[in-house]
């Protein structure tokens, strides 16, 4: 994936880092947390492995995600994360 921080956004003080599928352009994963930008900007990489834990109900649904690992951060992910949609994708991750 590849992110962005965008410090015009933040959640009980906390920036916005948006991650973004490679192979899924305009799919994004958004998390809240300055200790986790810190950790990318240290890296120095503009392209990350998220590892992503997916949720599926009974008809094989997609109900829920959550990232098991951010490019190796050990602390807390997020105060508040989010999926979004920008444009109209033809193909989901998450198919």
């Amino acid at each position: 994936m590849t992110w962005k921080v965008d410090r015009n956004q933040n959640n009980k003080g906390h920036n916005l880092v948006e991650f973004e599928f490679v192979d899924f352009p305009g799919h994004v994963i958004g998390h809240f947390s300055n200790g986790l930008i810190d950790h990318l900007e240290k890296q120095g990489k503009e392209e990350v492995i998220i590892q992503i834990e997916i949720t599926r109900d009974i008809f094989d649904e997609v109900i829920g995600h959550s990232d098991s690992d951010i490019a190796g951060y050990e602390g807390n992910a997020s105060t508040f994360s989010y999926y979004g949609i920008n444009g109209d994708p033809p193909v989901s991750p998450f198919e």
